[in-house]
This record gives C-alpha cells, sequence and structure tokens, in this order.
C-alpha cells in the first residue's frame, strides 16, 4: 500500500497521482480511501520522465459517507522553497504506508537534468527509504511537494527529496485531461547572456545530449547544436523550451545553429514528429 494525492474532483471522479513503479506490476489497481473504502482506478497519463502517474476513480464506487469526507489536495503556488522551511512527508516516506514525518527544507538549489526537462529538486532532513513514496507538506497543508527519491543525490539518498509541486502543475493539468507528455529526446540547459559571452555561443538552449531513436535524433538535430525556435516562438531558456514541449504538435518546424567549417553558427530547420517517451 502506498500513498496517492488526490489533486483534482471532477465531480464525477477523483484524479489521483502516484509513482508508476508502484502500480507497474499490477493487473488491477484499487485506491483505498482513509475508511478502508476501496474503489477500482484506471491510469488516466503517465510521464516516462518522471515516473509520474494519473489514476482516475470514479466517485459512484464510493459510500456518500466518503465522498462527503474526501477533499482534493491544496496544492502550494510557491515555486522555491527557503532553507530551514518546515515540511511534512505523509504516505510511506519510510516504505511503510500512513507514516508521517517531520524536517526541514535543507536545500531547494540543486538541479536535476532529465530529457525535455530541468527540475530543482528540494532536499530534507526526513529520514526516508528507495522504496519511499508520497508528499511533502507545509504548515499550512497544502501540498509543495511529490516525493521522487529517484532525483536524489548520492549524498542525500536516506532523505525524503521531492519535486516542487508548481514546477509540474502544468504537467499535471495536461495529464488530468488524459494526454501524456510529448517528447523531443533533448537534455538541455540555457544559454544566458554571460555563457554566450564567455564561450562564443548563440543565445538559446543548448543540446547537451541527443536520447537515441528520440524525435529529435530522427530529425537530425545534434549535441552541440543551439535551439532557438520552435516554429516561430522564440526559445531562450529552458522554461520556455519545456512549455513548448507541453503543448507539441507534430509536423512543427525547430530552428537551431549549428556551428560549419568556418566557425560561424548557421541557422537549420528541421521537421519534428514528436512522440510519447514511454513508447520510445
Amino acid at each position: 500500500m502506498k500513498q496517492r494525492v488526490i489533486v483534482a474532483d471532477t465531480g464525477d471522479e477523483y484524479l489521483v497521482v502516484t509513482e508508476k513503479k508502484v502500480i507497474s506490476d499490477a493487473s488491477q489497481v484499487e485506491v483505498t480511501f482513509y475508511n478502508n473504502d476501496t474503489a477500482s482506478a484506471v491510469l488516466q497519463a503517465y510521464d516516462e520522465n518522471t515516473g509520474i502517474a494519473m489514476l482516475c476513480v470514479e466517485k459512484r464506487q464510493l459510500s456518500a459517507d466518503t465522498t462527503d469526507q474526501v477533499a482534493a489536495a491544496t496544492l502550494s503556488s510557491f515555486s522555491a522553497l527557503s532553507q530551514g522551511t518546515i515540511v511534512i512527508a505523509i504516505g510511506s516516506p519510510l516504505g511503510e504506508p500512513f507514516s508521517i514525518l517531520t524536517g526541514n527544507v535543507t536545500s531547494s538549489s540543486y538541479e536535476v537534468s532529465t530529457v525535455d526537462a530541468n527540475y530543482k529538486v528540494i532536499s530534507t532532513d526526513i529520514n526516508a527509504s528507495d522504496a519511499g513514496s508520497g508528499a511533502l507538506i507545509n504548515l499550512k497543508g497544502e501540498v509543495v511537494g511529490l516525493m521522487l527519491q529517484s532525483y536524489s543525490t548520492r549524498e542525500a539518498q536516506s532523505t525524503v527529496t521531492a519535486i516542487s509541486i508548481s514546477q509540474i502543475s502544468k504537467l499535471l493539468e495536461k495529464m488530468s485531461n488524459g494526454e501524456s507528455p510529448a517528447y523531443l529526446g533533448l537534455e538541455i540547459c540555457t544559454v544566458t547572456a554571460e555563457i554566450a559571452k564567455s564561450n562564443e555561443l548563440p543565445k538559446g538552449i543548448y543540446i547537451k545530449q541527443v536520447s537515441p531513436d528520440s524525435p529529435a535524433m530522427q530529425a537530425g538535430i545534434q549535441v552541440g547544436d543551439v535551439l532557438t525556435k520552435i516554429d516561430s516562438k522564440e526559445i531562450l531558456t529552458a522554461e520556455q523550451y519545456e512549455d513548448c514541449i507541453l503543448n507539441a504538435k507534430d509536423g512543427q518546424q525547430s530552428t537551431v545553429k549549428r556551428m560549419g567549417a568556418d566557425g560561424k553558427y548557421q541557422d537549420l530547420r528541421f521537421k519534428v514528429v514528436f512522440g510519447t517517451l514511454q513508447e520510445n
């Protein structure tokens, strides 16, 4: 039994966030509520990148007592937590259900670079296990982060690690609509004005890695290219890139700058057919 978070109540359904690893081997998924009322759930959408899964539970399966008492969680809109902030880990931080532990944020500046997204990780001093799951809440009862132990640093593997809920709010909204995120297959970083000047690079998104057999590789995009546009939209930051990926459409034109034999960067355009990561 693992902790799940109800992120939305549509009137007829509860939308529940969990980790795919929790249900990966299950032939049938059931969600148990506070009073042991149980209902079957279906997988609404899944993001291979973070491992987050969105489940859908039809409320007609539940008793009136349950639906009267259960409400969707309040999600915090703050993007960063300062060092020393008190947080509460609920769910299964130690791998055992219904655990509640308190502690402090030790860092929120460490960044993980993953396929098509960069995430700042919330580190805490709360004990955890590799099998831990659940959520971080603040003293107002708002969800501030989802536990993702796979994003722990080597030094913090035994403590609760989470991604800020505000960072993935658009992702959760897309998944709530039954849509899995688009996939291009790039690990990227922003070319700031300082980096551009010191490394003689054009402004845009520097491509650090191209995933094998990804849509980006199939289109011809290479490591070392600098992505500057998707269709007519200028892309200058990793955040702008991530927003474009969330709203991507097949057949979009991507413009990258690539260094030629003369040492100068030239514009190249590629037609990209987006996929979804779990299919690749």
